[in-house]
């Protein structure tokens, strides 16, 4: 009576451990592979900006530091950005596409991307 029990079980569980495996590999909604998502990045809002995700944002070299302007407005700045995003701005001549990817009210600051999503103005992720 056990061994034939434990027989049964066996199978199921080996069925069980096959379709997990496979669920990991598959894509899905709450999963966001690295190739899809593109670089994040900071910035401190500047005055009443009204920002939303999506908005398409134009990057700016400031001395050290960058300068978001959104309709011709600065919005956001940030005084000590990542070394490649500075580097990327100035290669561009001064100037680079972005887009807005989540705005946070209460500490004064949004995420932003640049990059595929910068060209379309929808943020992936």
């Amino acid at each position: 009576m056990g061994s034939e029990f434990l027989a049964k079980t066996k199978k199921s569980a080996k069925k069980y451990l096959d379709r997990s495996r496979a669920d990991l590999c598959r894509a899905d909604l709450f999963k966001v592979g690295p190739e899809t998502v593109d670089r994040q990045f900071l910035a401190k809002t500047e005055g009443k900006a009204d920002l939303h995700p999506g908005d398409r944002l134009q990057v700016e070299a400031e001395g050290p530091g960058i300068i978001l302007r959104h309709a011709g407005r600065v919005v956001g700045r940030n005084a000590r950005p990542n070394p490649g995003l500075k580097r990327v701005v100035a290669d561009a001549g001064g100037f680079f596409p972005a887009a807005v990817s989540s705005v946070h009210a209460i500490s004064s600051t949004f995420e932003f991307c640049v990059g595929s999503a910068a060209a379309t103005g929808q943020p992936n992720g």
